[in-house]
């Protein structure tokens, strides 16, 4: 950065949201096709079911929490909110992906 200024510019986030919308748009539309193909195709059974598939998920989103904590570093106070966030994110995301996918 030439002049000093320290952070992103806000057409940068503006972009950076935009990005992030469509990729957890495209994400989420991934899984329901690979679901509805599936059930075109027949394969598998009715799946894991959501509560089995919460508690997998609360198991692998406290792994990942607990790694991105210690690969953290120095930073981890200052990044706890973001962690704590970024657990709930992971739980919501692996119980719909492995209720939908298993």
């Amino acid at each position: 950065m030439a002049d000093g200024k320290r952070g992103m510019s806000p057409s940068d986030k503006t972009a950076l949201k935009v990005i992030g919308t469509v990729l957890a748009v495209v994400s989420l539309l991934a899984l329901f096709g690979i679901r509805w193909i599936g059930g075109l195709i027949g394969m598998g059974s009715e799946g894991v079911g959501w509560q089995t598939a919460f508690v997998s998920a609360l198991i692998v989103s406290t792994v990942l929490a607990v790694v991105f904590a210690i690969a953290s570093g120095d930073g981890l106070i200052g990044e706890l909110p973001t962690v704590v966030a970024a657990f709930f994110l992971f739980t919501a995301f692996f119980t719909v992906s492995i209720a939908m996918i298993l």
